[in-house]
């Protein structure tokens, strides 16, 4: 699969788990349940996904590596089977409606009822199809089950956000009803698939069905970069200046308790934990995969590598299998930090029978046993990080040191839209680079609720490449110059459908 498509996915799917969140934390929603409400889509989107795929009893290696790279699990094709097999997904399964589905169905009627328009739902519906498809078509040559899986599937989400008169679009457009045959015998409608090198299809887990850890590593050239050279890319990268003097301040610092204990003298206790604190897309990630590397140059680490972790790679939704997912991310991190993001979320259903906080002390523990070559990095939003520290003690004590990530500023935003162009080989009408300066000074101005940082200035760059590319196709002849030009036009038509969009979803 094409790296964009697996990343547009994936940011689909990081849209909607934000939604949840969003509505749990400030709506209450989706209150009482056992698990968080992002955890419930993820597992029902996980659920779907295997429904789609297995007929028969069976399921391709690379739809199981598929499964695994959207929803961010970690499971080999024996576990996928278990979950066909537990929850029963047979040909009746999409008469279910998902209940994180029903719940975001009701925050839609909900907001209704207050004069507001939300299409949580009509998002999911539409983010249900598109894995579907991207899954099927991957894993060429499909099959016709797979396809009526599909079909029967979001025909009925479609009907149940018509049934409430909240639909925003339609799913199920293009999509022909299907006459289910159930009890199909093997062989029949592409039964003779199989996986290239695997065999037949089966339900047993072949040799290259190894499970993904949840583990980044730096490039390897990051891990050979001295204190120095890693320092200088920190201070290179565009705004973030409080950042860098704080992470300045502590590389100083630590040099110093290095000198001192090369002399024999004494140290102060000291943690080198952290919290990452701020809004989306404001660099967290990045500064902590330079600071792994600068920890190992400086000799507090001994390897330097990076391991991103969240509550999905955490926590389980079964009895007795939290901690062990917690020190298999212990164990990929150990020599290196393991950054975890949105760490409030393993506390954020304290009191309900929820498995978040077996992680909380689990992890308090494997920080105190291996202290001497593990740093931890908790980041998220600042105001749900200050409630996830103050739930548990232990957090407190062994997180006592802060670095707030501000938000862009225009003009900063700016140079993170040039430096996409750049890197990728594209130039800027001096017309076109004052009418993005005017729309982030705007944007920055008047923020929105999903403003996201950096991660505004990429999707726009994105966007106005593609209205580039669908300007050029109609010429009769296009230069080099025209392939690397992006004008204001194109700017114009990406903005144009941006607010299109934005209008559609407060309507």
């Amino acid at each position: 699969m094409e790296p964009v498509v697996l990343e547009k996915l994936r940011a689909e799917c990081d849209r909607i788990y934000h939604s949840a969140d969003y509505l749990q934390m400030k709506e209450s929603a989706f209150k009482g349940q056992k698990l968080t409400f992002r955890e419930c889509v993820q597992l029902e989107i996980l659920l779907y996904l295997i429904y789609v795929a297995c007929y028969q009893h069976r399921i391709l290696n690379s739809e199981v590596r598929f499964i695994n790279m959207v929803t961010g699990m970690y499971l080999s094709k024996d576990q996928v089977m278990m979950y066909y097999y537990d929850r029963e997904l047979n040909n009746d399964y999409d008469t279910v409606i998902p209940k994180s589905f029903q719940e975001f169905v009701r925050m839609d009627v909900r907001a209704k009822k207050n004069g507001k328009k939300t299409r949580y739902a009509q998002d999911l519906a539409n983010v249900y199809r598109e894995l579907a498809e991207a899954m099927i078509e991957d894993s060429a040559p499909s099959d016709s089950t797979e396809l009526e899986n599909m079909t029967s599937y979001i025909m009925n989400l479609q009907k149940y956000i018509d049934k409430y008169d909240i639909a925003d679009g339609n799913a199920a457009d293009g999509l022909k009803p299907v006459r289910r045959t159930h009890n199909r015998k093997p062989g029949t409608n592409g039964g003779s698939r199989s996986d290239s090198g695997s065999g037949s299809r089966s339900g047993s887990a072949s040799d290259d069905d190894s499970e993904r850890k949840a583990v980044v590593t730096p490039p390897p050239e990051n891990q050979n970069k001295s204190v120095e050279e890693l320092t200088e890319e920190l201070n290179s990268l565009i705004g973030l200046e409080r950042v860098k003097l704080e992470v300045g301040n502590l590389i100083n610092l630590l040099k110093i308790r290095k000198l001192r204990e090369s002399r024999g003298l004494p140290q102060a206790v000291m943690s080198l934990h952290l919290v990452f604190s701020g809004n989306p897309g404001t660099g967290k990630t990045t500064v902590a995969r330079l600071l792994a590397g600068i920890y190992r140059g400086l000799g507090i680490l001994s390897e330097g590598q990076l391991v991103e972790a969240d509550r999905s790679t955490l926590v389980s939704g079964y009895v007795g299998q939290t901690a062990g997912k917690v020190m298999d991310a212990v164990d990929s991190a150990l020599g290196g930090i393991l950054f975890i993001d949105e760490a409030y979320t393993l506390t954020a259903n304290t009191g309900t029978n929820d498995f978040g906080q077996e992680a909380v002390d689990t992890l308090l523990k494997a920080m105190e046993d291996h202290r001497d070559d593990l740093v931890v990095i908790v980041a998220g939003y600042t105001d749900l990080m200050e409630k996830f520290l103050q739930s548990n003690p232990g957090l407190r004590s062994r997180f006592n040191t802060f670095i707030f990530f501000e938000d862009y500023d225009a003009d900063e935003l700016t140079k993170i839209y040039e430096s996409f162009c750049k890197k990728n080989g594209y130039q800027l009408t001096d017309e076109m680079r004052e009418a993005l300066s005017v729309y982030f000074t705007d944007r920055c101005a008047n923020k929105p609720e999903n403003f996201a940082n950096a991660r505004d200035a990429r999707n726009l760059f994105e966007k106005t490449i593609t209205q580039q590319a669908n300007r050029l196709v109609s010429y009769k002849s296009v230069t080099n110059e025209d392939l690397v030009t992006i004008e204001k036009a194109d700017l114009d038509k990406a903005l144009q459908l941006i607010a299109e969009d934005a209008a559609r979803d407060n309507h």
